[in-house]
């Protein structure tokens, strides 16, 4: 981790592939802050059933056991986050073509499995199958999480799921910390009640910051809008580490911004424990932060939280 002034900083890898995983070690992640599932779904002609899922999920996690030499990381899982721009023929046979009018706001991530339970079992039993075989530190995360109702229901099955492989005395962790994403604004609002049962946050920035200022940043009439340093965003990222602090509970950012160094500073000074980014950002995030004190991200929390505009933002960052 990066020590600022006795603060510790952990710098984490987003990941999506066994290859990845080996980078990411390559580089100097202390672990992973986001293993994206979705690689065994996107090219899959039908479902990968609880055996492959269980086989491939080992070969990722291997890059992560801890030895002798070094210290296990966490390797925090996403369960699969379809719908949107993720579309997977595999899933069509069990939800029908897509046609929505509008994906970003329909049938995607949680969503997905809490409408079809028993894929979210396979690939939890899967993971912690896995898990137990490498003897990782897992950690299970829940995507586009909505409403406190939403997590209660996806802990349960996770409950029900750990309860059943226990009780057939199959190898599993002994504690699997289990949190989600933050990318709705609703959740943002509402983190300090979904703190009451997520162990951990994990802010998806790119998606919060596309829901915030309601910009598709592919779409050129309306990318201007997409810009991470929209005080909107940083506010409410702020409202989710003070809950996150509040309950003790760790807060992530996942997502481009956790990887630009201009901004890595800004999270950190908004009360953010850990940054996930691509395993090649880590040295220079790393880097940036190392020059950093408590008092400096003190003074730049004040300052940027009561800035108005995107530009100002800008501005600030080059100040600090």
């Amino acid at each position: 981790p990066v020590s600022i002034d006795g603060r510790r900083i952990h710098l984490l890898a987003n990941i999506g592939s066994e290859a990845e995983a080996e980078a990411a070690r390559q580089w100097g992640a202390e672990g992973v802050g986001l293993l994206r599932t979705e690689f065994l779904f996107a090219t899959a002609a039908t479902l990968p059933g609880e055996d492959e899922q269980r086989r491939r999920y080992a070969q990722v996690f291997q890059a992560f056991q801890g030895d002798t030499s070094r210290q296990a990381g966490p390797v925090v899982v996403r369960t699969l986050d379809a719908g949107a721009d993720k579309p997977m023929p595999a899933l069509n046979a069990l939800l029908g073509p897509p046609s929505e009018a509008n994906p970003a706001l329909g049938l995607r991530g949680i969503r997905i499995h809490l409408a079809h339970p028993v894929l979210l079992e396979q690939q939890l039993s899967a993971l912690l199958k896995a898990a137990a075989e490498t003897r990782i530190q897992l950690h299970i995360m829940f995507p586009m999480i909505t409403t406190v109702e939403e997590l209660r229901t996806a802990h349960a099955i996770f409950d029900r799921v750990y309860g059943e492989l226990k009780q057939r005395q199959v190898a599993v962790p002994e504690h699997v910390p289990v949190g989600i994403m933050v990318e709705v604004p609703a959740a943002a609002v509402m983190a300090p009640e979904l703190a009451e049962v997520a162990d951990f946050f994990s802010i998806g920035a790119n998606d919060l910051l596309q829901y915030t200022v309601a910009s598709d940043r592919t779409n050129t009439s309306v990318s201007h809008l997409y810009n991470p340093m929209e005080p909107a965003v940083l506010r409410l990222i702020s409202q989710v580490a003070a809950a996150g602090r509040n309950a003790g509970k760790p807060v992530a950012v996942c997502g481009e911004i956790a990887s630009d160094v201009r901004l890595a500073p800004i999270l950190v000074a908004l009360g953010v424990d850990e940054l996930s980014m691509a395993p090649n950002a880590i040295l220079a995030v790393r880097t940036v932060l190392s020059r950093r004190t408590v008092q400096e991200l003190s003074v730049m929390a004040q300052r940027i939280l009561q800035l108005k505009t995107a530009a100002e933002v800008e501005e600030a960052s080059k100040e600090f």
